[in-house]
């Protein structure tokens, strides 16, 4: 993995390291626009029942521009499998959700120890 030391250099010194990765969906180069599906940066544009712009078509997960939870995708495809085989209309979209932050991270090591 290259984490872009200096030209000649192969040693990276520090007394902790942070590592932080996010993720976005990415919409670019798909030819949304080609199949008539309306998006934005923040993802695929969806109602409150996580139907697209075609309407015969529906979405869950990161893609939504919504939470970025495994458990909030795993209700939303819920939602949606509940209104496509029962007659029910149920929401899949809303401010509601439940998360925790631990403030005390856990710590990763890879590689060789100082002794």
């Amino acid at each position: 993995m290259d984490i872009g030391l200096p030209s000649g250099q192969t040693n990276l010194e520090g007394d902790a390291l942070l590592i932080t990765i996010g993720h976005r969906p990415r919409v670019e180069g798909l030819n949304f626009q080609q199949a008539g599906i309306a998006y934005t940066l923040k993802g695929i544009v969806v109602e409150d029942h996580l139907r697209i712009s075609q309407e015969h078509i529906y979405t869950t997960g990161d893609c939504t521009g919504s939470y970025q939870f495994t458990h909030h995708a795993a209700w939303q495809a819920f939602a949606i499998v509940r209104n496509a085989l029962l007659p029910t209309d149920s929401k899949g979209v809303t401010g509601l959700i439940l998360w925790t932050t631990f403030p005390n991270q856990e710590v990763t090591q890879i590689g060789l120890f100082e002794e």
